[in-house]
Formats: structure tokens, C-alpha cells, sequence
């Protein structure tokens, strides 16, 4: 899938090209390129990573082995990954985790359009609408600095769905869902203060 560049004449006024992004779903083949885009971003969820982590090319390897599908957006012009995102169908029901998205940084305030992110995240909730699953799930940082419309500001089909918080989730503690342990947290404690969004796809018309 292409992600075709266009004009932009942005919050300055004056015009720029987005950049080109090729979609295409990622294997385990792609560990190394996923690692590298991981890897240039030095937190996650607004914290510094943990120095003990695994490398994540052995954790994505992991998630696809474990059932989660994951999307990458290509510089159309270099083939360098710039993004990519991670789902996973809980089995048995029309619902999904949006496990993780990440993009490497292009020095500007965030710009999903621009650094392919939105292109990643779309083709990866496309997947999910595709095989009958609506609903997504996933948790962010409860910071001021990561308000809802911040986050889908310019943000294609995900900006442009339907999503409101389900649960706010103090660092360390688990939800009081036993699902959302399961099939959202993977029994883990987030490490800062999170909110559980709920993002559903809006409907085409009338039903």
C-alpha cells in the first residue's frame, strides 16, 4: 500500500512535501529494521526506557510468534522503516490490542502524517476492520502533554475514529478489569500513570 506525498502548507503557511510512505506487513525478517526504529526513540510512554530490557528485535519476534501482526511504513524513496505498529485479535472476540507504535524521530513536535506513523497505524487498524474487529484497546500515558487530541491530531483512520478513556491506571498497578490484564497489560504493571482508551471505528453510515 502507497501513501501518496502531498502539500502541506502546515502551521507556517509556507508549502512542503510530506514524504512518501510504502505500507506493507512486517515478519519476523524485519526484526533488525524494527529494532533500529525502536531503538531511536529513547522512551516509551514519556519514560526513559529501562536499561535491563531485552533487544526488541527478540521481543517482536516474540509478539509474532505469539499471534500479533505488525505493519511497517516505508520511505518510499530510501525503503528505510520510518514506523510501525503492532495489533493483536483477542481470541474469540471482535476486539483488539494496539500493542505498540513507534516512529523514528524527524527533529520536529510530533507529525504522524510526516514521520509515516500514520500510515503504519492506519494500515494496521485496516487489518483489523478487514477480519470483523472494530474495537481497539490500548494504554498511553495519562500526562497532560498526551491528551487525546494531541495524540490523534492528524492521525488518519485513527484520528478520525471513535475513542474515550475506560480506566485510569496508577504506575505499578494493574486494571481492575481482568481482560484488560490479560489481554492489554500482559499481567504488567504500567510503568507510569496511564489511561485505557477504547477506540472504535466510526461507523460508514446509518445501520
Amino acid at each position: 500500500m502507497k501513501e501518496e506525498g502531498v502539500v502541506d502548507k502546515g502551521d507556517t503557511g509556507q508549502e512542503s512535501v510530506k514524504p512518501s510512505f510504502t505500507t506493507r506487513q512486517l515478519t519476523v525478517a524485519d526484526a533488525h529494521a524494527v529494532e533500529t526504529c525502536y531503538d531511536s526513540q529513547p522512551r516509551l510512554m514519556l519514560a526513559l526506557k529501562p536499561d535491563d530490557e531485552p533487544p526488541y528485535s527478540q521481543v517482536f519476534s516474540e509478539l509474532l510468534a505469539s499471534g500479533c501482526v505488525a505493519f511497517g511504513a516505508h520511505d518510499e524513496t530510501t525503503d528505510d522503516l520510518r514506523a510501525f505498529c503492532v495489533v493483536w485479535k483477542w481470541p474469540g472476540w471482535p476486539i483488539g490490542t494496539l500493542v505498540l507504535f513507534v516512529n523514528k524521530p524527524d527533529g520536529k513536535p510530533f507529525n504522524p502524517e510526516g514521520t509515516g506513523l500514520a500510515a503504519a497505524v492506519d494500515a494496521a487498524l485496516d487489518h483489523l476492520f478487514e477480519i470483523g474487529v472494530p474495537t481497539v484497546y490500548f494504554i498511553r500515558s495519562a500526562s497532560k502533554k498526551w491528551t487525546n487530541a494531541k495524540v490523534t491530531r492528524r492521525f488518519g483512520k485513527f484520528g478520525a475514529s471513535l475513542a474515550a478513556p475506560v480506566e485510569y491506571i496508577k504506575a505499578g498497578t494493574l486494571s481492575q478489569h481482568d481482560g484488560i490484564n490479560a489481554c492489554v497489560l500482559g499481567g504488567r504493571p504500567p510503568r507510569v500513570d496511564s489511561v485505557l482508551v477504547c477506540v472504535t471505528r466510526a461507523a460508514d453510515g446509518d445501520f
